[in-house]
């Protein structure tokens, strides 16, 4: 809890004082070069197990079923855990970096 805890004056340092916090988070940094290598690493398969993972597949559940791609959130995990697994999910990123890299 005392990682959640942020003083007046560490909080006027920061643009978003709400997500101070994520400093002292393992699974997620400020910093976007460390985002992107964390997200590269879960999404390439080289982490296959831990908290990062099983948030991301939570959250790309929710996402799913949110959306109505999954009829349940049950369903949008499995969808999910195959569409990392496969690492179809590394591709659409890829492109997605690809497309952006020539705007």
């Amino acid at each position: 809890m005392a990682n959640l805890i942020t003083t007046t004056a560490s909080r006027s340092r920061s643009r978003f004082p709400e997500t101070r916090w994520i400093a002292s988070n393992r699974c997620l940094s400020p910093a976007p070069s460390k985002s992107a290598a964390r997200l590269h690493a879960l999404l390439s398969g080289s982490e296959k197990f831990g908290l990062a993972r099983e948030t991301l597949l939570i959250n790309a559940a929710v996402a799913a079923w949110a959306h109505g791609t999954a009829a349940s959130i049950a369903e949008g995990f499995a969808l999910s855990r195959e569409a990392l697994d496969s690492r179809r999910a590394l591709a659409i990123l890829t492109k997605w970096q690809d497309f952006s890299t020539k705007l």
